[in-house]
């Protein structure tokens, strides 16, 4: 199971966060979540490598989470890591 953490919002850490997840994500976008935590700055090749699956599909997850605002790109596309926003 993926468990994600939250930034600290006034002391607390959002308590649900997990829950909302295991329902909205398949198994497959929260691997691609978890590799992101991991390692922020891994690049869309290398989880494409990393779970064997088609470059455009893990484009099509990250397009996807950039726009329910799930995931961020901070940076420059070559310098720059992934900022998971939950």
């Amino acid at each position: 199971m993926v468990t994600f953490r939250a930034k600290e919002q006034n002391g607390t850490l959002n308590e649900t966060l997990n829950e909302t997840l295991s329902c909205a994500l398949s198994e497959r976008e929260k691997t691609i979540l978890e590799e992101i935590v991991k390692d922020p700055l891994v690049t869309q090749v290398q989880i494409a490598k990393m779970l064997k699956i088609p470059l455009i599909t893990v484009k099509r997850y990250i397009a996807n989470f950039q726009k329910q605002g799930i995931l961020k790109r901070e940076g420059s596309k070559k310098s720059g890591k992934w900022e998971v926003n939950i």
